[in-house]
């Protein structure tokens, strides 16, 4: 520790010797508009500091703080107090990244006397370590040292998007734990599957069981849309249909309080771009959140099935193979091209580009600076319209600028269509580095819901996940095609010496 004379030590003693002082009128953040004001604890985020257990399981509803909460005071737990070392997992390295600006920002506009009291030994981009010994980190998982407040964000995405990732951080990270150390693991729902939602509901039931907890037993705290102040809206002309009447007067009963005019308008209203997404993104009970059926969802169950079997993952280019596109037709990042191989019956998408500045003639360079060998580039039918700029339809232009061996996929019904992709997706194996948005957008391309009906229409919403999955769709047609020729030849086939598929396929 800095020597301090007595003076500065009797200042830091009578201003902030009190911990609840200091978390709510001495560290800054950037609010929600942009502004930088002293942080203030919302309610949940003091309820849940004031009544935290030593493993804490926390599902909840969208944007209420708690990863920020929960950075303020572990950064003050690292300068009031010696020899801790805190640490926060969050989902990506990105997201590791933008958190720990928090952390930074807010030691930047700590008082000088503070600063002064306790600096950084060691910075990087993700941590702090200071004169008392203490440390402050955020990363995707921790493998060493020892931890004495761990929290997880985002817990739940990390379960459905990267399993294997979930069981390193129960395995390393948990157990980097000190005994009675702090560890919360909180999350909106992500299916009815994996650790997070198994340990929700053990720690929900022991909750409602009113079961005594031992130190590594996880205290339930469930924290829904109703309780945040931010998500209401103006009802002015706003009319419920009756199935939203209903529910919201099941609602009003199961919780015994009414529920704002200002509440139901914005859950309606959020409700007409989210669909069943409200139950896990915005839930009511802790049942609802999870609840989604992945009803609305065009090929979610298969998207499920295919990280369950372990079809996204490593699969990278096969030399032997030539490489076809798939495409999608737009500007910028409304062109989507998925780069696939096709051995025997399966298909390998090892590569996928979209991208906000591209024009079209970036894509073609993007596709002839690879070391791919090509094999057919497959455009779905409005490929066949001129462009108003060069007079040129835009096969003729690709043409023009390099690419070659050119198939136009026709057009079928949106119903064919997907069940084109259907038919293809259990035979099919991603790339997950390179292709995470064409799988991401797999996995949300859904139905419109129809507010009026209260049930999905069997038409796509026209969002960010509509070009990729357009352009998936324009493989899965192509390729359905080539497979009823296929068919079609081997029918009239008689002969006795026709050589089997190749055992790549197979394996």
């Amino acid at each position: 520790m800095n020597q301090l004379s007595p003076e500065e030590h009797d200042i830091i003693k009578s201003a902030y010797g009190d911990r609840d002082y200091r978390i709510n009128n001495i560290y800054h953040v950037i609010d929600d508009y942009d502004n930088d004001v002293i942080f203030k604890q919302r309610p949940i985020q003091r309820y849940f500091d004031q009544n935290r257990w030593y493993y804490n399981m926390i599902l909840k509803s969208r944007q209420h703080g708690i990863t920020t909460g929960e950075l303020i005071i572990m950064l003050d737990e690292a300068l009031f107090r010696e020899n801790v070392n805190n640490g926060l997992i969050a989902h990506t390295q990105d997201a590791a990244e933008r958190l720990f600006q928090k952390v930074r920002f807010a030691y930047s506009k700590l008082p000088d006397i503070i600063k002064e009291h306790v600096k950084p030994t060691k910075e990087t981009g993700s941590m702090m370590r200071f004169s008392n010994n203490s440390s402050i980190e955020v990363s995707v998982s921790f493998m060493a040292g020892t931890l004495s407040h761990l929290h997880i964000s985002e817990y739940g995405y990390i379960c459905n998007k990267f399993p294997e990732k979930a069981n390193e951080i129960i395995r390393g990270s948990v157990n980097t734990l000190a005994p009675k150390s702090f560890l919360t693991v909180e999350s909106t729902a992500r299916g009815r599957s994996g650790w997070f939602y198994e340990q929700c509901i053990k720690a929900l039931n022991s909750k409602r069981m009113n079961r005594k907890l031992t130190v590594k037993d996880f205290r339930f705290f469930f924290f829904n849309w109703l309780q945040n102040p931010r998500d209401k809206m103006d009802p002015i002309n706003m009319e419920l249909f009756p199935q939203e009447e209903k529910y919201f007067k099941k609602l009003e009963k199961t919780l015994g309080f009414k529920i704002l005019p200002e509440k139901k308008a914005f859950y309606v209203k959020t409700q007409e771009t989210q669909g069943e997404n409200m139950f896990s993104e915005f839930p009511t009970t802790p049942e609802e959140a999870f609840k989604k059926k992945l009803e609305g969802a065009y090929y979610g169950q298969l998207m499920i099935k295919a990280r369950e079997e372990k079809r996204i993952g490593e699969y990278p280019y096969q030399q032997s193979y030539k490489v076809n596109t798939a495409w999608d037709i737009g500007k910028g990042d409304h062109m989507a091209i998925w780069f696939w191989q096709k051995i025997g019956w399966k298909i390998f998408l090892i590569d996928y580009c979209s991208e906000e500045d591209y024009e079209m003639k970036d894509y073609v360079k993007y596709i002839l600076e690879k070391d791919f060998t090509y094999g057919v580039h497959c455009l779905p039918h409005d490929a066949k319209q001129t462009e108003l700029q060069t007079g040129a339809t835009r096969i003729q232009y690709l043409r023009n600028i390099g690419l070659n061996r050119i198939v136009l996929v026709p057009k079928l019904s949106l119903g064919d269509g997907i069940n084109n992709v259907k038919e293809v997706l259990p035979n099919s194996y991603f790339n997950e580095t390179p292709c995470d948005p064409g799988i991401m957008a797999l996995e949300e391309y859904s139905k419109r819901w129809d507010r009026s009906l209260g049930e999905y229409k069997d038409e796509p919403v026209k969002n960010w996940a509509a070009h990729p999955a357009d352009g998936f769709r324009t493989m899965a047609v192509y390729n359905a095609i080539i497979n009823n020729k296929d068919t079609n030849r081997k029918s009239t086939n008689t002969t006795s010496n026709s050589k089997p598929p190749s055992s790549g396929g197979w394996t």
